[in-house]
């Protein structure tokens, strides 16, 4: 029984210029009981509450508030895509990773999951109802996600604990579409789900297999699953009973597809046989075939429309290289040559409309077989080292081959400055929007004085390189970088003098709170302070050997440095003594940015899972912000408490827009019912209020959706006791145009 009210309240947005934008505050309360078996104990219900601030938009988010602005659609690993026709179609990926293209992958939006799970496959019955499944690292297990209305909310259907989920498939026969399977690894060896009600229930079947990497079905009861150790399992009767058809020790199979009863095909890795399996009966027999590849071969697709046209098969790669076969598997033409990030997916809905996807959000689309895969990504995939931001508007990024993007709009669009060089930079440092310097390799120092369109090159009378550079005032700086050189300049770099840093260890980082006191961060655990400007230079002990790469005060006394294998140290006494912090990962350490001595952030080496870490106690406790990014991340800047920008490597560029909240509990005397007040102020400009009343103790959840559908901000996710609340929400960090 499902029993929902709707409550729609409408306010405003003003914004500086007097002009209002209409916002909808949807209310949505579900109550959702149990079947009337489990009724007889159980009177079960949960609450959705949705707030919907139409705010205009285009960027593509993933989860911990940060969403991607380089490249787009995203910058996380992509792992499954599904299309229900040739517009409409869905790819998943890392840390709950969703996006939707309603253009045949023109373009695409980013969809809110809720989880931080990486998903591992995606399938839809329909352009409404869809599944995703995947796995969460730690004690989040196997997660089954669904959507009713084409991915503009997702729930969790299943959460399964211990098990991993890598593939899900619902066979789309247009009679019955509920009944669909999920497959993985449970504590026992390979796990399978199966449902009858579009995953309302979901129950387990054992495979009494290895795990299970890919499901496949060609209608309710005729199916294969196949995984480790070669294995290829089959049923005939919805899985009531599963048979092995296939197994070899040497073999891993990451996917299997059929075009009918009789043909498909099972593709992987092999070390002594072969990487393709095909059979023609079903999978009574599994011969191997030519393998176009040495390479792990990721996913197969074969065209299932009409019985005679099965031959067509495409097969997609750990190199990125996609394979057609026009004979059923027996031989293969190479369609996309090693694009260097690894392919995951390939789908097609007809002979000529087809799309793969891959790691760093690669996305290709083909509208003639395959004979052209035109890229459906957008942006610069270059490895960025710095980033520097003068007001929430204005900012630089710089990285290799010298390259310079700047934007005016805090990252929506970006313009490409010419430095003159194709040496790699290391770091940015801005005075004023106008005057600005940048650093790297071969003693490389650039000056702009009309905000980055024309640099100029300075002597800086080395060509060791330069890994740090910082300025005071627009003519005072200092430059750090390798064999300890240090550089001062007086005259805004006209002239760089080299000054004695008693060390011959790389320099990495450099950091002045004022003219005179400053420190430089350096391999070997070198830190090195100054009190007068740099004409003399000390050592500090820091205790440690590992590398530090970056170093950050708060004020005088109040600094920190990270570096190698997930270092991070503190001072609050201006570096004579540091002590050690965790962030309870071994992962280099590139970047730290601090807004006070409470609040900051920390970020390092690709690690898809912990990457970027965020405190707001001076470092007492680091919480992952499991942001998904699965390349390095080198520079991390804030301007605020809510706004920064982070850059990496294969041109990733993040960006924080927090939402300032508050939420209390007035009154403890229990509603009568569940109702919704108008928010007040209304107009407002930036915060508004907005008070509810709960009569019973139940989960609450309260989100921001844009005018597209997608949830950029989480304001209540919790379960809340019976009473009235009151929840403060602040908008000056979103444009109201």
């Amino acid at each position: 029984m499902l029993d929902r009210q709707l409550l729609n309240i409408s306010f405003y947005l003003s914004d500086s210029f007097g002009s209002l934008k209409k916002i909808y505050l949807l209310f949505y309360f579900f109550y959702v009981y149990l079947g009337k078996s489990l009724m007889k104990d159980t009177n079960m219900k949960f609450i959705i509450v949705l707030l919907n601030i139409v705010l205009l938009t285009n960027l593509s988010i993933c989860q911990s508030n940060w969403y991607w602005l380089n490249p787009l659609p995203t910058g996380n690993n992509l792992t499954n895509t599904c299309f229900t026709d040739g517009n409409t179609g869905w790819a998943v990926g890392f840390s709950g990773t969703i996006i939707k293209t309603t253009d045949g992958g023109n373009s695409w939006i980013s969809q809110t999951s809720g989880v931080s799970h990486h998903l591992y496959s995606v399938c839809f019955t329909n352009s409404s109802t869809g599944w995703a499944v995947g796995l969460g690292f730690g004690q989040k297990g196997g997660i089954i996600l669904n959507t009713k209305n084409g991915g503009t909310n997702w729930i969790t259907q299943l959460n399964t604990g211990s098990d991993w989920l890598n593939s899900v498939y619902f066979p789309n026969n247009f009679t019955n579409s509920n009944t669909g399977w999920a497959v993985g690894l449970g504590p026992s060896g390979g796990i399978i789900y199966k449902t009858t009600n579009e995953g309302a229930n979901w129950t387990a079947q054992s495979s009494g297999t290895d795990y299970l990497n890919s499901v496949f079905f060609i209608n309710s009861n005729t199916g294969w699953a196949a995984g480790d150790r070669g294995t290829i399992i089959n049923t005939t009767n919805g899985g009531i009973n599963w048979t092995t058809q296939f197994s070899d020790s040497s073999t891993l199979i990451n996917s299997i597809r059929f075009a009918n009863e009789q043909f498909g095909l099972a593709v992987g890795s092999s070390f002594n046989g072969y990487s393709i399996l095909r059979t023609n009966d079903g999978g009574a027999n599994w011969t191997g075939t030519s393998t176009p590849t040495s390479n792990f071969i990721t996913s197969v697709y074969t065209i299932d429309t009409v019985y005679y046209l099965a031959n067509r098969a495409w097969i997609v790669d750990s190199r990125g290289s996609i394979f057609k076969s026009t004979n059923r598997g027996e031989s293969w033409s190479t369609q996309l040559n090693p694009s260097g990030n690894p392919l995951k997916s390939v789908f097609f809905t007809d002979l000529n409309s087809g799309w793969t996807v891959g790691n760093n959000g690669k996305v290709f689309k083909t509208t003639n077989g395959g004979t052209n895969w035109p890229s459906s990504a957008i942006g610069i995939n270059t490895n960025f080292s710095s980033v520097y931001f003068t007001s929430n508007k204005t900012g630089w990024v710089a990285g290799d081959s010298g390259k310079i993007i700047k934007t005016t709009n805090a990252g929506t669009n970006w313009s490409v400055q010419s430095a003159g060089t194709v040496t790699s930079l290391k770091l940015l440092c801005f005075t004023d929007n106008n005057t600005g310097w940048a650093a790297g390799k071969s003693g490389g120092i650039f000056k702009t004085t009309n905000s980055g369109m024309n640099w100029s090159a300075q002597n800086s009378g080395t060509d060791r390189s330069l890994n740090s550079i910082v300025f005071t005032d627009p003519n005072t700086g200092w430059a750090a970088g390798d064999s300890g050189l240090i550089l001062n300049t007086i005259s805004g770099g006209s002239d760089w003098s080299a000054r004695n840093s008693g060390t011959d260890k790389s320099l990495n980082s450099v950091f002045f709170t004022n003219h005179n006191t400053g420190w430089i961060a350096g391999n070997s655990g070198t830190i090195l302070n100054t009190n007068d400007g740099g004409t003399n230079w000390s050592s500090q002990n820091t205790g440690v050997t590992n590398s530090l790469y970056s170093v950050f005060f708060a004020d005088e006394n109040t600094g920190w440095t990270v570096g190698q294998s997930g270092i991070v140290l503190k001072t609050i006494n201006g570096g004579n003594n540091w002590s050690s912090q965790s962030i309870g990962n071994n992962l280099n350490l590139r970047s730290v940015c601090f807004i006070d001595n409470n609040t900051g952030w920390v970020a390092g080496d690709g690690n898809a899972g912990s990457n970027m870490f965020m405190t707001t106690n001076g470092g007492l406790e680091w919480t992952n912000q499991s942001i998904g990014v699965p390349n390095s991340l080198n520079s991390v800047f804030f301007t605020n408490g809510n706004t920064g920008w982070i850059v990496g490597n294969n041109g990733t560029i993040l960006k924080s827009d927090a939402v300032i909240t508050s939420i209390q509990s007035i009154s403890a005397e229990i509603p009568v019912q569940i109702s919704l007040s108008q928010n007040f102020p209304n107009p407002f400009n930036p915060s508004t209020s907005i008070t509810y009343y709960l009569k019973s103790s139940v989960p609450v959840r309260l989100s921001i959706f844009d005018m597209l559908g997608r949830n950029f901000e989480t304001l209540v996710n919790e379960m809340q006791s019976a009473g009235t609340y009151h929840v403060d929400f602040n908008g000056e960090n979103y444009s109201s145009g």
